[in-house]
């Protein structure tokens, strides 16, 4: 029998910048179980600065976490905020 190939992601170098697709919860901690912390709204470009074992979460510059899948990294030389 084959094993089906599945194409894994491969997490950017951080840091980077990355655009927030829809508005999002910010977290304490990488996880849904985690406590919310703020909010991020659809098209802010936010600075992720790591992330967990997998990166399926993305630690922001603030501390907080945002799921992966909700953001879209930028370019290399792509904008940055300050």
């Amino acid at each position: 029998a084959y094993l089906p190939l599945v194409a894994r992601q491969v997490a950017p170098t951080m840091p980077f910048s990355a655009t927030v697709l829809v508005d999002s919860y910010v977290l304490l901690c990488p996880g849904v179980l985690c406590p919310v912390s703020g909010e991020v709204l659809a098209g802010t470009v936010v600075n992720v600065i790591g992330c967990d074992g997998d990166c399926g979460w993305y630690q922001l510059d603030d501390g907080g976490w945002v799921m992966g899948g909700l953001l879209e990294p930028q370019p290399p030389g792509g904008r940055t905020t300050p």
